[in-house]
């Protein structure tokens, strides 16, 4: 166990004593139910970490412009199909958009 995750547990020990009044108490107990506070706090950092994007990565992401997949169509080449249907006299008049 590393030193500074054995030093949160030994806070978090130490707090869990206080919240109960610091009286007589069950030391272990106290290491055991703070020990599973931190590994569940570090769990749902790494699930957090693991969705949201960093502040950064999700600068780069919504900078960059977005290719269309495959089945879609990007509105520049609708408005190209539909000025050659007009010049080739395939679209009488302008569709409404």
């Amino acid at each position: 166990m590393g030193d500074d995750r054995h030093q949160r547990i030994r806070q978090r020990a130490y707090e869990i004593w206080e919240r109960e009044g610091g009286g007589h108490g069950d030391p272990e107990e106290h290491w055991h139910r703070a020990e599973a506070e931190i590994e569940r706090e570090e769990q749902l950092e790494a699930e957090q970490a693991f969705i949201e994007p960093s502040a950064v990565g999700a600068t780069v992401l919504s900078a960059k412009s977005r290719k269309p997949r495959r089945d879609e169509i990007a509105s520049s080449d609708v408005m190209t199909v539909e000025a050659l249907a007009m010049r080739t006299g395939l679209l009488a008049t302008k569709p409404k958009t």
